[in-house]
C-alpha cells in the first residue's frame, strides 16, 4: 500500500483516485484480541486471537474486492495495552506465546492488511468497559472505569500516543471522532 490522502472530494494513493470499499471490523470495543475466533468456527465462534485467522479473513475480504477495513475499539485497550489470549494454527500447535498485547495484535493485522492492499481506519468507539461511547465530544470529561481521567488532555495524549506509534504503517487512515455530532467546528479547532 501507498500513503492514502485526500484532496478535495477524492481520495488518491501515489497521484491516482481510487474508490475505497471496505467493512467494519467489531469485536476491538469487546475484547483486546478482536475477537477472530479460529479457522471455519463461524461468526458466533469468537474468542482468542489466531494469527492464522486473522490471515483467513483479511484474504477473503481481499479476494471479494475489499480496500478499506474499520477497526472500531476501546481506547482503554490502548492505553493499558491489555493482554489478550493468542490461539495459534487453531489450536493444534503453540510457539510458548499465549497471549499478546493489544498493539501487538494490532500492529499484527495493520501489517497483513498492507500486504493484501488494505488500508486500516482506525477509530476509537468506546472509552472502557462501561460503553461510554465517544460520539458527541470525544473529548467529553469522563472518569475511565479504572479512575483515569479522561478529558481535553488525555484525548490529547491518547492520540498522540496512537500515531507516534503506528505512524510507520502508510495503510492507516485515523478516524478521531466517531460519528460527529454536538460540537461547533470552532470548539474542535479548540481542542486540536
Amino acid at each position: 500500500t501507498s500513503k492514502i490522502y485526500v484532496q478535495g472530494n477524492k481520495t488518491y494513493v501515489a497521484g491516482i483516485p481510487i474508490i475505497l470499499r471496505g467493512v467494519n471490523r467489531g469485536h476491538f470495543e469487546e475484547d483486546p484480541s478482536g475477537q477472530w475466533g479460529t479457522i471455519g468456527g463461524g461468526l458466533y465462534n469468537r474468542g482468542n486471537y489466531d494469527p492464522e485467522q486473522m490471515k483467513y479473513e483479511l484474504d477473503f475480504m481481499a479476494s471479494k474486492g475489499v480496500n478499506v477495513l474499520r477497526l472500531y475499539e476501546r481506547v482503554e485497550w490502548w492505553l493499558k495495552n491489555t493482554p489478550a489470549s493468542v490461539i495459534r494454527n487453531g489450536g493444534t500447535t503453540w510457539d510458548g506465546q499465549t497471549t499478546m498485547t493489544h498493539r501487538q495484535i494490532l500492529h499484527d493485522i495493520i501489517s497483513y492488511a498492507a500486504t493484501k492492499g488494505i488500508y486500516i481506519v482506525y477509530c476509537p468507539w468506546t472509552l472502557d468497559s462501561s460503553n461510554q461511547l465517544l460520539q458527541q465530544l470525544p473529548h467529553q470529561p469522563a472518569t475511565l472505569a479504572d479512575g483515569t481521567p479522561w478529558g481535553e488532555q488525555g484525548f490529547r495524549n491518547y492520540w498522540l500516543s496512537v500515531v507516534n506509534e503506528l505512524k510507520v504503517y502508510e495503510n492507516v487512515v485515523w478516524e478521531p471522532w466517531n460519528e460527529p455530532y454536538g460540537a461547533s467546528g470552532l470548539e474542535w479547532q479548540r481542542v486540536w
